[in-house]
């Protein structure tokens, strides 16, 4: 099957609910009222939390816009190996992809980019969050 932006999106969506649940989270989509939670979740504890997922099928740039910035929340960047199976997932807390957002920004102006480019981070960036479980509420 060939995954378009779209399929890969949801996919993303659907595997980072399917692994939340399987933990133990309570995990519901989200419509188009939160423009920036794709997941309201509850930790088993009963704390409340919201993730963006951002997902793609390729080795490429995580594009986003500025991150929001919040202990109750946080950014899953998924990427979906049609190839090879089962999906990687990078969970950073939103203070930390805050901080490699602007960290990425800031060396790209200063080599001359143009200050309203919409941002993000590198491919590898986000490699040492693989499967970062901890960083979530309990």
């Amino acid at each position: 099957m060939k995954l378009t932006t779209h399929n890969v999106e949801q996919a993303g969506r659907g595997y980072a609910l399917y692994e939340l649940a399987r933990r133990g989270y309570v995990v519901q989509f989200t419509d188009s009222r939160f423009p920036e939670e794709d997941l309201l979740v509850v930790s088993p504890d009963g704390f409340h939390f919201g993730i963006d997922v951002k997902a793609q099928r390729t080795k490429n740039f995580w594009r986003m816009r500025k991150p929001s910035v919040s202990e109750q929340f946080f950014y899953f960047l998924t990427y979906i190996d049609a190839e090879n199976g089962s999906p990687d997932i990078y969970i950073l807390p939103s203070l930390e992809m805050n901080r490699l957002w602007h960290e990425y920004k800031t060396r790209m102006v200063s080599n001359g980019a143009k200050e309203d480019n919409i941002w993000g981070v590198n491919w590898a960036t986000p490699k040492p969050f693989k499967d970062n479980w901890s960083c979530l509420p309990k």
